[in-house]
């Protein structure tokens, strides 16, 4: 059977070595379907177009969540990115409405102000961490758009506090051999690593304590999601808890990790940055941007779809076979983790012309329009499909939008950025730029 050969221990140390580059070189020596044995677990590299729609959509019911999603439930509890089967369904039912995109400009609003305060901090030409200053953002935005009408400068100041400890000590859960019995011992980054947890639920608690005698006015996703009941009736309280942190730790980072990408894509394509901010001064003159503006920003949108396909935050998905499956002439046994690789997919060029090159007109001339589903999946597909991707997308338009046309974002260095992939993808270290005014 086609795959790499030799003890797992060595392949597991080329996969923690270069994840992306070992990855990527799968589809070209074994094909669609690579083998791979990690001691006890055998893993399966699923690299075509049709079998990752069959993995995700066709067959969704005969596999769960992969190994770390199963990790992250030590975090997140039972909320909708970690629960499987009925429980994964119901909350589908209850927190979907509340996300879908008849419901963005309600939050519009508060998007808005929180672009508007990056704004206002950016100084002409003094040196920013971009992936920083795209976190803080998409924190804050998060924040406000789920807490927003009831929280306290302090509860949202111990927020951002414990949600930074949760997300500088999470990939090391997810990605430890361990796993989660490497919280069992009671090291000092264990201990952080819970105590910030603690903290962040302790927060999140006491405000969904104080919120639900008196929820029906504050229009923020924490009253939608307390108000939403099906025939079971509403969530109990520790199922809600679950669902505010997951949201809140999902929501914020592959949002800021894709902005970040998106600036560093523009410093290194100055044609592209100087034809969007074009559209923009042209379309928008100067007024604030809004969501209804999107059908008049199309190579805006264009520049952000194409950052998504070169750097998809969500770089690697994970799946566990429930039964055994036949897939292209391969017997993956019951048990079998399967892996779909977006960023991989997203190079292919037996699907992408020239797919290294940032391209934001392959959006526009064509070249995308007859794509298999399954060549672009950058928040996965099928009922797992990122309940979020509409809030993502308005988020990130917004925020480029209202920020390129006030600021032109130029590297201190023209060399190459580092890609650490965790469970995210996002820069290998801090990327400093200087933002430049635009008169």
């Amino acid at each position: 059977m086609p795959g790499p050969r030799g003890r797992g221990v060595m392949t597991l140390r080329r996969i923690r070595r270069d994840p992306l580059r070992f990855f990527a070189s799968l589809p070209r020596r074994y094909g669609p379907v690579a083998r791979l044995r990690l001691g006890p677990v055998r893993l399966f590299a699923v690299n075509d177009p049709a079998l990752v729609t069959r993995v995700l959509v066709g067959d969704a019911d005969g596999y769960k969540k992969g190994m770390a999603l199963e990790r992250a439930r030590a975090i997140l509890g039972d909320g909708l990115l970690t629960s499987e089967g009925d429980l994964h369904r119901r909350q589908l039912r209850l927190i979907g409405p509340a996300l879908s995109p008849r419901r963005l400009t309600h939050h519009e609003p508060a998007m808005l102000r929180e672009v508007a305060r990056v704004d206002a901090r950016w100084r002409d030409g003094e040196p920013i961490d971009i992936g920083a200053e795209m976190n803080r953002l998409t924190l804050a935005t998060v924040v406000a758009t789920l807490l927003g009408g009831s929280l306290t400068t302090d509860d949202a100041e111990r927020i951002h506090v414990a949600l930074t400890g949760v997300v500088r000590h999470f990939d090391w859960l997810v990605t430890h051999p361990l796993g989660v019995h490497r919280l069992r011992i009671p090291t000092p980054r264990a201990r952080r690593l819970l105590a910030s947890r603690d903290a962040l639920r302790d927060v999140v608690d006491r405000v969904i304590s104080d919120r639900a005698p008196r929820i029906g006015g504050d229009g923020d996703l924490l009253a939608t999601l307390i108000a939403a009941r099906d025939e079971s009736g509403h969530m109990d309280a520790a199922l809600l808890r679950d669902e505010v942190l997951t949201l809140m730790l999902a929501g914020h980072e592959t949002t800021a990790n894709w902005l970040t990408f998106t600036w560093i894509a523009l410093a290194g394509n100055p044609d592209v940055g100087a034809r969007m901010r074009a559209e923009l001064d042209r379309e928008l003159g100067g007024r604030t941007v809004t969501l209804a503006d999107r059908d008049l920003l199309p190579y805006t949108v264009a520049v952000l779809e194409e950052a998504l396909r070169l750097y998809p935050p969500a770089w690697g998905i994970g799946r566990r076979a429930l039964a055994p499956h036949e897939m292209d002439g391969v017997f993956l046994p019951r048990g079998a983790l399967v892996s779909a690789c977006p960023y991989v997919m997203h190079r292919e060029p037996a699907l992408w012309d020239a797919p290294e090159r940032f391209d934001p007109d392959r959006w526009l001339d064509g070249r995308t329009a007859g794509l298999p589903r399954g060549a672009f999946f950058p928040f996965s597909d099928g009922p797992r499909k990122c309940i979020g991707e509409h809030f993502a997308r308005a988020e990130a338009l917004l925020a480029l939008a209202t920020l390129a046309r006030r600021w032109e974002l130029r590297r201190e260095t023209d060399s190459p950025v580092q890609l650490d992939a965790k469970v995210t993808l996002r820069p290998g270290g801090p990327v400093v730029m200087r933002p430049r005014r635009r008169t």
